[in-house]
């Protein structure tokens, strides 16, 4: 369970530089999450989640070092070296970086069109290059992706009081450089939340649904092997209905690229082991979509299955999310995991305890 934070902070700090050289869910932690329903009969419910804006909207008349005024008379990087950015590091210790975008407000001062991308303060990239191919301001935007060096930079850096990236202008042939008027730094972060679970008298049967993530990653997790994965989540269901007598179980399935694709095995008065063992993995995480789609299942199995009290979801996911709700884009980490969010909260508000594993 995580609190989620989007952070945007501007610049403050800009010198000049020469040179510079260029399985998550497994079986373990399933038999864990057990443990604590069979010793504690709990329902954790997730805390309040607020999506939140830090520092100013950009561009904005702060002003790094070099430049006067917005769209004038910024530091200038010429091909073959770079410009240090040092930020206020809004990553504090024990928070998990989602996701990370650094806008680069600038221009070329050249005829020939430079390129520029994004490194560690020593040097090291952390994005691809972009070109810049017009003399008038404009933006370019340099992204993470899910567990890529841009994002593990960052991390690494938590409880930092301050973090520095190079925008480097690379070698090219001929002479080329770039302008910056504004450079702004944009974090995702999750922080574990410190409430603990709420406790609800003894472990009694419920009706639970498993939200299951069946993307590409989820094999690779397993070593290419699928079958440890579905192994895991059948036996955690036998474990569960061992203690748990007349739990009732749905499970949905979520992957997908460009869209998602979403399955359900309908509700079951006993663990739904064929559905499991048909799961295929594949595609991208489109979480939102999945959560969305077990909403949708409600929390009545109807006749004639025994409506019981406790309404459980577990969603099963291994990253980030990457595809919004309701769309065909993919790699969109930031709207894709506010989406997610989004549905988490309306579970919840649907009579849902809500589990992330």
């Amino acid at each position: 369970m995580h609190k989620n934070h989007i952070h945007q902070l501007q610049s403050t700090r800009v010198h000049r530089h020469g040179n510079s050289s260029s399985a998550k869910t497994s079986a373990r932690v399933l038999s864990l999450l057990l443990a604590l329903f069979l010793i504690t009969g709990l329902w954790v419910n997730v805390q309040s989640v607020d999506a939140k804006t830090y520092g100013p909207d950009f561009p904005t008349s702060s002003t790094p070092a070099g430049a006067t005024s917005e769209d004038s008379s910024g530091p200038v990087i010429t091909d073959g070296n770079d410009l240090a950015v040092t930020f206020n590091n809004p990553v504090t210790a024990g928070q998990t970086v989602l996701g990370v975008t650094i806008s680069v407000r600038g221009r070329r001062t050249t005829t020939s069109d430079p390129q520029s991308r994004v490194a560690d303060d020593v040097g090291n990239n952390l994005t691809a290059t972009q070109t810049w191919t017009s003399s008038t301001f404009s933006t370019k935007t340099f992204s993470s992706n899910d567990g890529d060096a841009f994002r593990q930079y960052v991390q690494a850096q938590a409880g930092n009081a301050t973090i520095t990236f190079r925008i480097e202008v690379p070698s090219q042939t001929g002479t080329r450089s770039v302008e910056i008027d504004r450079v702004k730094l944009t974090v995702i972060t999750a922080e574990p939340t410190t409430g603990g679970p709420v406790i609800q008298g003894q472990c009694t049967a419920a009706d639970i649904h498993l939200v299951v993530d069946v993307s590409g990653s989820i094999a690779a997790d397993f070593g290419g092997n699928l079958d440890l994965y579905k192994t895991s989540i059948k036996s955690f269901m036998a474990a569960v209905e061992s203690g748990m007598p007349g739990t009732n179980w749905r499970l949905t399935s979520f992957q997908g690229f460009p869209a998602a694709s979403i399955a359900t095995s309908g509700w079951n008065g006993s663990p739904p082991n064929s559905f499991v063992d048909a799961l295929v993995s594949d595609g991208w995480t489109p979480t939102a979509d999945g959560i969305e789609a077990a909403i949708a299942g409600g929390t009545n199995p109807g006749s004639p299955l025994t409506n019981n009290a406790n309404n459980i979801m577990i969603i099963l996911t291994d990253g980030a999310p990457n595809v919004p709700l309701n769309s065909s884009a993919s790699g969109v980490f930031y709207i894709a995991a506010v989406d997610a969010i989004a549905q988490a909260e309306l579970a919840r508000a649907a009579g849902w305890s809500t589990i992330v594993v």
